[in-house]
């Protein structure tokens, strides 16, 4: 074999070489900085939806503090009243309110009231079947926070909801 072929054999390995060297130290680094990169990424959406549910369920316990803490609804609450409900849980309530949901339990943890809506299309529905067995197994019925709320997401038939509950007690208004 020349010495024009060795030469020629002797570079094309060492190019050959170098570039397969090149591509893995490339890959690495740049897959690392991909890695990272979509790490961040996935951090903060995850923060941000943390962030909107935080917000949502503020805003809803704003709302349940509301109804919860107004006489007209622990009055209904101990003696069902159709004039409240005519007056105060119109469609319209929970359209301006972005509510789905809205129920009433007496210091039993019965159900008083309950109306479920379809903010998106707009019309009533009905409530799910285990509404009240979920309120149960979750707590919500039976609240014993010292802070008098409950708060967060419970899948009810099959669906992720968010949940607000406050409790008023008697004493809290003498």
């Amino acid at each position: 074999m020349s010495i024009y072929k060795r030469t020629i054999i002797i570079i094309c390995g060492t190019l050959l070489f170098l570039l397969v060297l090149l591509n893995v130290v490339l890959d690495g680094v740049y897959r690392e900085g991909f890695k990272k990169l979509e790490k961040q990424t996935v951090e903060k959406n995850v923060t941000q939806v943390a962030d909107a549910l935080s917000a949502n369920l503020d805003a809803l316990n704003t709302f349940c503090y509301d109804w919860a803490d107004w006489d007209d609804t622990y009055q209904f609450a101990k003696e069902y009243n159709q004039d409240y409900v005519e007056r105060n849980l119109q469609d319209e309530t929970f359209v301006s309110s972005k509510i789905s949901l809205f129920s009433i339990l007496n210091t039993s943890g019965e159900l008083v009231y309950g109306k479920a809506y379809d903010i998106i299309n707009l019309k009533e529905i009905t409530l799910p079947d285990n509404f009240t067995g979920v309120l149960t197994e979750e707590g919500v019925s039976r609240q014993t926070n010292t802070d008098n709320v409950v708060e967060g997401i419970i899948l009810l038939t099959g669906q992720p909801m968010m949940v607000v509950a406050r409790l008023r007690q008697a004493e809290q208004r003498l």
